[in-house]
């Protein structure tokens, strides 16, 4: 359960809000699949691979954090709804992942000579950074 001193919201172990009724605890639910699974809706984040959850708070605050053990990896699903001006349910996936994308060793890209760069003159042929925006984490395990 997450909530805001407004209204809660009931996080299944499966990741689903089976219970949400905003924006005060005597409002009519959104989801409230508890009630009537069929009809009364439901919000689910889950894992496409069976395996085993675990729930728990993160210590000293409101934030309920879901976890998906499977053999291929975790994912974490965290759930809190801020308390202030501003009512707001927040659902963060976080997991772990690889990216790869190696250079193509047969044509490396070459610019003109005498092209220049911010730092100055590029030899002919040379290798021009590359910089891919992400939010991902990709240093390797120690």
């Amino acid at each position: 359960m997450i909530g805001d001193l407004h209204t809660v919201a009931l996080v299944g172990t499966d990741g689903t809000i089976d219970w949400y009724c905003p924006p005060a605890f005597d409002s009519p639910s959104v989801f409230g699949a508890i009630l009537d699974s069929e009809r009364a809706g439901y919000y689910r984040i889950s894992a496409i691979h069976d395996g085993a959850t675990k729930q728990l708070y993160l210590p000293d605050t409101n934030v309920l954090i879901t976890r998906f053990l499977s053999p291929d990896g975790v994912g974490e699903l965290q759930d809190f709804m801020p308390v202030g001006d501003k009512q707001r349910l927040i659902r963060r996936v976080v997991c772990s992942a690889e990216s790869e994308s190696p250079p193509i060793a047969d044509s490396p890209p070459t610019l003109p000579a005498g092209r220049r760069s911010m730092a100055g003159p590029l030899p002919r042929g040379a290798l021009p950074r590359l910089h891919v925006p992400h939010d991902v984490d990709q240093r390797r395990p120690r």
